[in-house]
């Protein structure tokens, strides 16, 4: 359990180099990621390059063609259970190679499992396939009774926990109240009012709503109308040139690639050039993403948990 930031994706990116140094060269190594979103598994494809490939519920049979290749297979939970033909290439791989498995955000088993992903509470299933590979299960946001819960649920017997506090010093927590009889949109005009000021020096942010992605849908044609051209950099009234975007479930599992696409490349380009200042989501952006340009993150409302904020 290390904080956001801390570079946990680097711990098991580093794996096949690992265990070649303790084992030597010729040891063969493949690492099973099991990952909640698109954008953490696109991500990880491009830090990877050839030797990661995405499992889906149609390619295990060109995965199998490539497995010696590969060292690392990344996917969705949805992927990897129930998955006939995925279950006979685990089941068949060489003794000799050595298998990790790894659950990323591994606290959406607990809380997606039960209704919205069912497919986290299988996971465990993976122990059976893969009897001798080690569990690496990750979070930045598990207390201690959820730690007791996710090993109970990945049937690991007496998991090892690492754990670090997750303050650091360049971050800093304000809360500023609402009246009561404020709505919603009245807590984003202050930005949207500091945004037409500071234009390109605005620093940026991402606005979390705790409820639905309607709220996020309705903040951001709140800001259409406030902003109006104010709401594009330049000329050019397009999403390659907003100021303002949302995202959310439907966004990073939709089939318009092109909008994602535009939407991180300018989330990770360098602020001074970057036209997109200000972000509204819901959970599905930010969780495992690396967003190391994002100055402020901003809570309309109180998080629905502790862990969750």
């Amino acid at each position: 359990m290390l904080p956001t930031g801390y570079g946990k994706s680097l711990i098991y990116e580093i794996l096949p180099t690992a265990v070649n140094v303790c084992h030597g060269e010729d040891e063969k190594t493949l690492v099973l990621i099991v990952a909640p979103l698109n954008v953490i598994i696109e991500q990880e494809l491009r830090k990877l390059g050839p030797v990661c490939k995405e499992l889906t519920t149609g390619n295990v049979k060109e995965v199998k063609m490539e497995i010696s290749k590969l060292q690392f297979n990344i996917a969705h939970p949805e992927a990897v259970v129930r998955n006939k033909e995925l279950n006979e290439l685990l089941s068949s791989l060489p003794p000799d190679i050595q298998t990790f498995i790894v659950i990323d955000e591994a606290h959406c088993v607990l809380e997606w499992g039960s209704e919205f992903r069912p497919a986290y509470h299988e996971l465990s299933a993976l122990r059976i396939l893969l009897p001798n590979a080690p569990v690496l299960a990750m979070s930045a946001t598990l207390t201690v009774d959820s730690q007791q819960q996710l090993a109970d649920s990945l049937h690991l017997r007496k998991p090892q926990s690492v754990l670090e506090r997750p303050a650091h010093a360049s971050t800093f927590l304000s809360i500023k109240q609402r009246p009561a009889s404020a709505d919603t949109m009245e807590a984003i005009e202050p930005l949207l009012v500091e945004l037409i000021v500071q234009k390109q020096d605005f620093p940026l942010t991402v606005v979390y709503f705790n409820g639905s992605q309607n709220w996020v849908g309705l903040a951001y044609e709140f800001s259409q109308r406030f902003l109006g051209e104010k709401m594009y950099a330049g000329d050019h009234q397009d999403l390659q040139h907003a100021r303002v975007v949302q995202f959310h479930a439907s966004v990073d599992k939709g089939e318009d690639e092109e909008v994602r696409k535009i939407i991180w490349t300018n989330l990770s380009r360098d602020p001074a050039e970057s036209p997109l200042k200000m972000v509204f989501a819901t959970s599905a952006l930010g969780m495992g993403a690396d967003l190391q340009n994002v100055v402020r993150v901003v809570n309309v409302g109180t998080p629905k948990t502790v862990e969750g904020n």
